[in-house]
């Protein structure tokens, strides 16, 4: 041995070998040590010497006998436990004597209905039997493991046999839980699965005697553990880890054993080593379980409505899940949870959501084909003759916006494999059905493009009168346009009356030139297609607003069910063939009338509404066609209506403008360049105006009789309009000549179409009496008044001598006078009084008329509902502009990438023409070939690609 530093070397130390311990066990050393054992199994260890006790257990050992010992031990221990059971465990069993969970009877089956309280009372004094055999058995078991502590490391471990203290527990299990004397295990399986019956039916349990019990059973281990470990939370020698915490002064018998907490906070079992509680309790609690949740879900589908159902799982849910927490194993919370939900949820879809056109998904094996009551008092039942309500519960709690329930039944559904999926398509179906109802209330109803009624009532117009003044409405093509485009114009005269009609002369740009059909109905045709357009409208977005909120309330904005809410909007939108129309009516009739009164942010909701259900639609070209013509309409009534910057209300331009931008926003540019021309036209025009005011107040040309008033309009941004030939009286044909030339002497090279019949005027009417009104008439009106100024009182004109002087064509001429003799103003008089125009009739000037305001607005009788075939001559323009659009399309993308294959050329012309409407593969494909009959385009040598040639 070497000592370090500068002791140098030490001296060898020689010690003595060293010798076995030499055995001092005499023949009466394990009675001694087995009378000690069965004082402890009787509370008598106060009375023992620890370390006489440990002495002979030692002497034992090392004389050789430590198998004897071990197997002796062992014994003793068994003999103990079959006392216990004896006297302890077996006369707490149920008076009954039968078991449950094992073939037993949870209740409700024939024989004896057993009264709660008293099954609750014996199973809780079953289980604290078993508590109690438990802890006594685990401090006899400390106080052995520490007795015979030099055996376990010098005899057992070496032997590979377990410890003595799991042994000990070990025979725990197999003599108390497994007796096979008694039917320990059914007893008790019985006892926790009647308890847990009970709480589920509402009753109240001991649940501290429960968790007692259960943690015992998670702690017993099923077999032996050659190692040492102890099964489930019972391994090792220190006695803490089996099922409770223990504290033992060596042989004063004053051991404490404390229990180990619930199950769902110390679950931490050896998953290689089973225990009694997942051999034998958890899978009766699942069986049972599933067996009283499959009746629940039964007997709850025909007594509860939607709402409760989904209530009464959501709290079975919770319930269980408190179970597993206070008394249960965290392990078995996730195979019940499912449980349920398939009992519960999975085989039960068709009656929570009710059936629907595609069938409810449910899971297989389900024998469950019954839907739950709606419960909905209030809730009217489809027709006979509709197809029946897709999934009624789902859609009464929509309607009645539940947003408590339905996110109740989101938060199940997402809880189910599939659930999901299956709320997405119910409520898609929902959604579609809804929308086919909205389109049926306007389906039978034709439409037109018409006049509102006069919005200020009687003669309120708010325009000024002047003695003699006319305005009139003209149409030009781009400057350094060489084609010889038709240029149109409106024009109303200014002319001095004599008599009976002193003419002062306005614009009333608000009706278009349509066929007539019969007169008396074509009013009440264009009254009600209006009201159908704003209903329809109307309904859409409240729907859509009414979905809007349950997918943000209820279903958390799942992107999912907002892309299935979003789908089928775009469906029914488009299943209606008017759609495009009825929305641009929608935002017409808004906008005709104005924001007087609203807020910025009121004005802002309006329009975003509207563009809501603009976003849906998939043939935006035809709603384009739509919206041209009507704010072409409100333009020039605008125009001709108030004076400012264009003719426009500030209020008014701005929503105009509003709407405009965000048409933008949707569709691009290209979608509102024209329309932001028809804008730019309407300043012009203002403009032109102040010029040709100027003009004639400088006596550079005659002075016109009227004071005129004229929007100018570039054919190429402006819809087309019918032209209405008309021959005009003097007054208004020279002021109309003199515009001209004032016109195309500042614009030289173009050519002015005037349009009567988008004209209005003004005329100053004097009656008997001296009466004065101000009639408010169209153009072609004021033409046809101005004919009686030179017809004396009682005198007549027919009908034919009318259209002879006015040249006007017979469908507009009834419509002018129908509106003068057969509507509510009787300017004229119809001999024979009537509601039709005949050309038979005669006319004569009603010097008796009367109104109680001054001014009066007369408008024109709408035109007829358009025809099928002209609508589908409508169609066939769409159709044509869609060609030439699509060719468009193609010759860009080819311009730009030379070479495409087929199906890579469909899919970009599909995505950049899907702001206007949606191309069918095949229209592209004839396209295709078109332009490579023009040799705009080369089919490749492949046959499936195309090159692009310059």
């Amino acid at each position: 041995m070497q000592a370090s530093g500068s002791r140098g070397r030490a001296k060898p130390k020689i010690r003595p070998p060293r010798m076995p311990p030499t055995s001092t066990a005499t023949p009466d050393s394990w009675s001694h040590l087995a009378s000690a054992i069965r004082q402890i199994h009787a509370h008598n260890a106060s009375s023992l010497s620890y370390e006489e006790t440990y002495r002979h257990a030692y002497n034992l050992v090392i004389g050789k006998h430590g198998a004897r010992v071990y197997r002796g031990v062992l014994e003793l221990v068994v003999e103990n436990l079959e006392k216990m059971v004896k006297e302890v465990v077996v006369p707490a069993f149920p008076v009954g004597g039968g078991s449950l969970g094992m073939g037993g009877n949870l209740g409700g089956g024939p024989g004896r209905e057993e009264d709660s309280v008293q099954a609750a009372q014996e199973g809780e004094r079953l289980l604290a039997a078993v508590r109690a055999v438990w802890d006594d058995h685990v401090g006899n078991m400390l106080k052995l493991g520490q007795v015979l502590r030099y055996m376990d490391k010098f005899y057992t471990a070496p032997a590979s046999l377990p410890l003595i203290y799991p042994a000990g527990l070990t025979a725990f299990t197999t003599n108390i839980l497994l007796s096979p004397a008694y039917p320990v295990r059914a007893h008790v399986v019985g006892a926790v699965l009647r308890l847990i019956h009970i709480e589920r039916r509402g009753g109240v349990v001991e649940r501290s005697k429960v968790r007692g019990c259960v943690d015992v059973l998670r702690g017993a281990a099923v077999g032996e553990d050659r190692h040492g470990g102890g099964g489930g939370e019972a391994g090792g020698t220190k006695g803490t880890r089996a099922g409770g915490n223990a504290k033992h002064s060596a042989m004063t018998g004053t051991t404490t054993v404390t229990a180990s907490g619930s199950g769902a906070h110390n679950d931490k079992h050896d998953p290689y080593v089973p225990t009694f509680y997942t051999l034998y309790l958890e899978p009766e609690i699942l069986r049972e379980s599933e067996a009283f949740y499959r009746a629940e879900g039964e007997q709850l589908m025909h007594e509860c409505g939607v709402p409760e159902y989904m209530e009464r799982v959501e709290s079975r849910l919770h319930s269980e899940r408190a179970r597993c927490s206070h008394y249960l194993a965290a392990r078995t919370d996730a195979p019940l949870q499912r449980i349920l939900q398939r009992t519960l949820l999975s085989e039960h879809l068709g009656g929570i959501l009710g059936p629907g056109s595609s069938g409810a998904a449910v899971e297989s094996g389900s024998a469950s084909g019954s839907a739950l009551n709606v419960h909905a008092p209030g809730m009217a039942s489809g027709s006979s003759s509709r197809a029946p309500h897709p999934h009624p519960p789902l859609s009464h709690l929509i309607t009645h916006e539940s947003i408590p329930d339905l996110a109740r039944m989101y938060r199940l559904l997402g809880q189910v494999d599939g659930g999901l999926d299956v709320l997405k398509g119910a409520l898609g179906e929902v959604v579609r059905w809804r929308g086919r109802e909205v389109n049926e209330g306007v389906g039978g109803e034709e439409a037109t493009i018409g006049e509102d009624e006069d919005p200020e009532g009687e003669g309120g117009s708010k325009k000024v009168a002047r003695d003699i003044k006319g305005k009139g409405k003209a149409i030009e093509p781009p400057e350094g346009d060489d084609e010889a485009a038709d240029i149109k114009a409106e024009t109303a005269p200014d002319i001095k009356g004599k008599a009976k009609a002193i003419a002062t002369i306005t614009e009333d740009a608000g009706s278009a030139d349509l066929k007539t059909k019969t007169p008396a109905t074509t009013s009440t045709a264009r009254t009600t297609t209006t009201a159908s357009a704003l209903r329809w409208v109307s309904d859409v977005l409240a729907l859509k607003a009414k979905f809007d909120r349950v997918l943000r309330d209820a279903f958390g904005a799942d992107v999912r069910l907002g892309g299935a809410i979003n789908e089928a909007f775009e469906s029914f939108i488009n299943g209606n063939t008017r759609a495009p129309e009825f929305i641009s009516l929608f935002i017409d009739d808004h906008l005709k009338k104005g924001f007087k009164g609203k807020s910025d942010a009121e004005i802002d909701t309006i329009l975003d509404a509207t563009i809501t259900a603009f976003r849906f639609l998939a043939e935006k070209d035809v709603f384009e066609r739509y919206y041209k013509a009507h704010l072409a309409k409100r333009l020039l009534a605008r125009a001709g209506g108030s004076k400012g910057a264009g003719g426009i209300g500030a209020a008014d331009d701005d929503a105009e403008r509003g709407m405009l931008a965000r048409l933008k926003v949707e569709c691009g540019f290209q979608f509102t360049q024209r329309m932001e021309g028809m804008f730019h036209d309407v300043k012009l025009s203002a403009e032109a105006g102040e010029a040709w005011r100027a003009w004639v107040a400088r006596g550079d040309g005659t002075a016109p009789r009227v004071d005129l008033s004229v929007t100018i309009m570039t054919s190429t941004f402006w819809p087309p309009f019918p032209l209405s030939p008309c021959t005009l009286p003097p007054a208004l044909h020279a002021s109309t000549l003199a515009f001209s030339a004032f016109y195309l002497r500042r614009h030289s090279g173009r050519k002015l179409t005037w349009h009567m019949g988008l004209g209005g005027a003004e005329v100053r009417a004097r009656f008997r009496g001296g009466k004065v009104h101000d009639l408010s008439v169209s153009t072609l009106g004021c033409v046809v008044l101005l004919l009686f100024e030179e017809v004396g009182e009682g005198e007549r004109m027919g009908y034919e001598e009318i259209r002879t002087a006015t040249n006007l064509p017979d469908a507009e001429l009834k419509r002018t006078l129908q509106s003068l003799a057969c509507a509510k103003y009787k300017v004229l008089k119809k001999h024979p009084p009537s509601r039709d125009v005949a050309s038979t009739d005669a006319f004569s000037f009603n010097l008796d008329f009367r109104a109680p305001l001054q001014k009066v607005r007369i408008s024109t009788v709408a035109g007829r509902v358009e025809s099928g075939a002209e609508r589908q001559e409508t169609r066939d323009r769409v159709e044509e502009e869609r060609r030439h659009q699509t060719e468009a399309c193609i010759v860009r993308i080819m311009k730009d990438r030379k070479r495409m294959t087929h199906t890579d050329l469909i899919t970009e012309v599909t995505r950049q023409l899907a702001g206007r409407f949606q191309p069918q593969p095949a229209m592209v494909k004839k396209r295709v070939e078109s332009l490579i009959e023009r040799e705009y385009l080369d089919r490749g040598a492949d046959r499936k690609s195309y090159t692009y040639l310059a």
